[in-house]
């Protein structure tokens, strides 16, 4: 343990003594604590974001925890627009994922409260998409067999990629640059590449066919998509009417 270490240790532990004193009413003695906190961050130019950081670290260590599908059918073959939407919801909760060769299971890299508001994004997002797209295609299919044609793969990837979009559009936010934001960001994205370096064999992209020929399917999926509530994981759909819809 270096001396900065050891430094960050002494503040968690006298930030708990503070936390602690208050809990049980000893005001005159968590103001002690608190000021003495507040002087040793002074003194070695230490942020309080990066002791709440470096206390979260401790608390909770990266780890794998594989997906929860719940109701979505996992396939014994790889599914290329699951697998690229799981790697931009991963990396927008400062995780990554990890593939499984022949089945469609995703096994997400982070610190655990970081996985689970993944994989709940993840499967929710998953879920409503297949949903839509199966409802939507039914529409087009009663209406004209031929412009059905390739549309819900279409509708699939646009969605997927309209997606990625907005969450690096969220990413570049102010809200999402201030001190503490990339104090986080930055620790938890290290901390979770040094834990991916222990998987030497990178897996091959999963490819599927071109399917961004069905003009209608392609603008759905991307209407559909900036319909999501990022942070509410809800989604909006009709043309006309902002209707909430949870799959």
């Amino acid at each position: 343990m270096n001396d900065r270490e050891k430094i960050l240790e002494k503040l968690q532990k006298i930030k708990a003594h503070a936390e602690s004193a208050e809990k049980i009413g000893s005001q005159a003695e968590a103001e002690a604590f608190a000021a003495m906190f507040q002087q040793l961050l002074l003194k070695h130019k230490i942020s309080s974001t990066e002791v709440e950081v470096e206390q979260l670290e401790r608390d909770e260590p990266v780890d794998k925890f594989q997906v929860d599908w719940q109701d979505i059918r996992v396939r014994s073959t790889r599914i290329a627009w699951i697998e690229r939407l799981a790697g931009i919801v991963a990396r927008a909760y400062f995780c990554r994922i990890l593939v499984h060769p022949r089945s469609s299971n995703i096994t997400i890299v982070g610190r655990k409260s970081d996985a689970a508001v993944a994989e709940y994004m993840l499967v929710t997002l998953v879920r409503a998409a297949q949903k839509i797209a199966a409802r939507e295609f039914g529409v087009v299919y009663r209406r004209n067999p031929f412009e059905a044609t390739g549309f819900k793969a279409s509708f699939l990837k646009s969605f997927t990629i309209r997606m990625a979009e907005r969450f690096e559009e969220e990413l570049r936010a102010p809200e999402a640059n201030t001190n503490t934001a990339l104090v986080r960001i930055n620790r938890a994205e290290a901390a979770v590449n040094d834990f991916m370096g222990q998987f030497k064999k990178k897996a091959s992209i999963v490819r599927g066919a071109r399917h961004d020929a069905n003009a209608l399917g392609w603008r759905r999926g991307r209407e559909i998509a900036n319909a999501v509530n990022l942070h509410g994981t809800a989604l909006e759909g009709g043309n006309t009417q902002n209707k909430a819809l949870r799959a």
